[in-house]
Formats: structure tokens, C-alpha cells, sequence
């Protein structure tokens, strides 16, 4: 199900570590390194004051956050000069689901989402 991107920044969410979900980024192409993303919201960028620290020149210093909204995650770009691109489209709101592309200057990332009950629910 696709969720229309106005419809998401009202919803916005804390956390809710009782649904034991887990959710990650791994690097393209080869996997690695693996980004654990234990809280939310989970700001990315290259500045000192971030959760996510990159290194690239084209990731600005306070990217983008991404947050847990109604079960889901949602990326916000946070006024980056290079944008935030889901699945080869830039946005400033977007959902993420399993398998997505998410790339932020020069680094792509698939996201991954596992459930302590379900399992993977990258499989497809």
C-alpha cells in the first residue's frame, strides 16, 4: 500500500518499542557496512550532532531524519543541498519499506526491516 506523502507529515509518531521491530540500513552494492537504527528520530547526516554520521561531501551536515510513523518509517529530508532519493526519486517526505533505496549524496542504502514476531519482512 502506498501512503500520499501530504497524508504522512501530520502522522508522525514517537517510537513505539514495543512493536520489538528492528530496522537498518545496509550499503550498496555489496551489503555493507550494516546502519542499526535503534531510535527514532534518527537524524543522518556528515555534523557532529547527528545520530547517523556519514562520511561524504554530498551528504549535508544535517541531512535527512528518519522517523516511525504509525508502524512505518518515513524519511524527511531536512533541507539538504543534494536531496534525499527513494527508490531514484527525490522527496522531502516519504515512506520506506523493506527493500527501498534510499541514497543520500554519493551512498545508497536498502532498507531493512525485521520483526521479532514475523521475521524478515524483506523476503518477498
Amino acid at each position: 500500500m502506498i501512503t500520499v506523502v501530504q497524508e504522512l507529515e501530520p502522522a508522525i509518531e514517537e517510537f513505539d518499542p514495543a512493536t520489538e521491530v528492528e530496522y537498518s540500513l545496509a550499503a550498496l552494492p555489496c551489503g555493507t557496512p550494516l546502519i542499526e537504527l535503534p531510535s527514532f528520530p534518527a537524524v543522518i547526516g556528515r555534523g557532529a550532532d547527528v545520530d547517523v554520521r556519514l562520511n561524504d561531501i554530498y551528504i549535508s551536515r544535517r541531512h535527512c531524519e528518519i522517523i516511525a510513523a504509525n508502524g512505518a518509517l518515513v524519511v524527511h529530508d531536512l533541507g539538504s543541498k543534494n536531496g534525499t532519493i527513494v527508490n531514484g526519486v527525490r522527496t522531502e517526505f516519504s515512506s520506506l519499506g523493506p527493500d527501498d533505496v534510499l541514497t543520500l549524496g554519493g551512498m545508497s542504502f536498502v532498507v531493512h526491516i525485521r520483526s521479532a514476531i514475523a521475521g524478515s519482512l524483506n523476503a518477498r
